[in-house]
């Protein structure tokens, strides 16, 4: 379980920057952060971000992961016609 507050812009950056390689990435859950793993089709390349406990203005998570279509992910992030101080 996460619950987690943070800012709309910095979310969506560490978002955008995920899904450069591939559609499909990895989201890992701890108590300290959390972290999107993707890497692209042929194996060539990886990313790893991450935003620390410490990014948020409100973090709790258990351990875990699991995997997401990042490209739905963003799209839902950017249709919440948010700005970037929200």
């Amino acid at each position: 379980m996460m619950k987690a507050k943070i800012l709309y812009g910095a979310l969506r950056t560490a978002v955008d920057a995920g899904r450069i390689l591939d559609d499909e990435a990895l989201l890992l859950l701890t108590p300290g952060g959390m972290a999107i793993h993707s890497i692209d089709p042929s194996n060539i390349a990886m990313s790893r971000i991450e935003l620390p406990a410490a990014a948020f203005d409100a973090y709790t998570a258990d351990v875990g992961r699991t995997g997401i279509d990042i490209s739905r992910f963003w799209y839902a992030l950017s249709s919440a016609g948010l700005s970037e101080s929200d």
